[in-house]
This record gives C-alpha cells, structure tokens and sequence, in this order.
C-alpha cells in the first residue's frame, strides 16, 4: 500500500475541502484511495500550497497513469479560474511531479500552466 499526498499549486487556487469531497464521492476515485486532510489547516506552510492525502492505494493495483488522470480531472475542474483578466485563460497543461520521501510516501505537486487563447 502506497500513500500518496497531493500538494496543488498556489496559483490553481484548488479548495482542499471541495477536492477531498468531490473524489471521495466518486466510485472510481474512491475505490482507488480515501481522500483526507492532514487536520484542520490544509495548507502547508513551506510550500503555499493546498495538502490533500490519499489513503489506500495498492501499489500493485492502481497503474500510475491511471491515478494521475484522475487526480488531473478534478483539478482541472475544482481550479479557479481568474475573476478578471485582459484575455480568457485557458488552464491547458497539467503536470504532476512524483518525489518520494524516506517513509514511502509519494508527493505529487499538481502544477497547471495558464494559456492564453
């Protein structure tokens, strides 16, 4: 079993709340891993960024392009986008970097790249 935590960038602006809600509700999401807060403060202080944790995950299960499309979908839906701006923007590039920390834990830091139309 694999914990993954997830660390959304600043600047996506993603509800740690709404992510845990929204994949937790889903079949497919759920059945994967049960998403958590890591307590009361879901935002990490070093980093600036919204902290989800996934719980569950079998290593040998679950392919790892498989949970990172899933992890892309709901950020690209749950992002805010920008109240006022010259040009619409166009959330099109989603990336997600894998580090590994000594216990085994996985971070992915989901980083979305704005583009103008």
């Amino acid at each position: 079993m694999t914990n993954y935590i997830i660390r959304f960038a600043p600047e996506l602006d993603v509800d740690g709340v709404e992510f845990v809600h929204a994949w937790n509700q889903h079949q497919p999401a759920a059945s994967l891993a049960q998403a958590t807060l890591p307590d009361e403060r879901s935002r990490d202080a070093g980093m600036m960024s919204e902290i989800v944790i996934l719980l569950g995950i079998i290593a040998t299960g679950v392919a790892t392009n498989a949970l990172y499309d899933m992890i892309k979908e709901y950020a690209a839906r749950l992002a805010k986008k920008p109240k006022v701006s010259a040009a619409p923007v166009v959330y099109k590039d989603i990336e997600i970097h894998e580090t590994q920390q000594p216990d085994g834990t996985k971070v992915l830091q989901v980083v979305m790249k704005p583009t103008k139309k």
